[in-house]
């Protein structure tokens, strides 16, 4: 069960990336370049649960294209199961 709820919140992560002319994308990124570490922030635990399945770090990815999401699906996926 909390692999599900991990999965739908990179998942959920993933359509902010897609669509970095929102204000919300400007947002979680503005969240992961000043929050701390010890932060109850959305941002920042999605950045947990990226630290915790060795994913790279959710700031990292906002600054590139994203993938398709059925790659992102099976990276994640993957990084859950393993």
């Amino acid at each position: 069960m909390e692999g599900k709820l991990h999965r739908e919140t990179l998942s959920l992560f993933y359509n902010v990336w897609i669509n970095p002319q929102t204000k919300i994308f400007e947002f979680v990124k503005f969240l992961l370049q000043s929050s701390s570490a010890n932060s109850r922030t959305w941002s920042i635990h999605v950045r947990n649960l990226c630290n915790k399945y060795g994913l790279e770090d959710p700031l990292e990815y906002l600054i590139r294209a994203p993938p398709s999401k059925t790659m992102w699906k099976r990276l994640v996926d993957a990084k859950i199961m393993a």
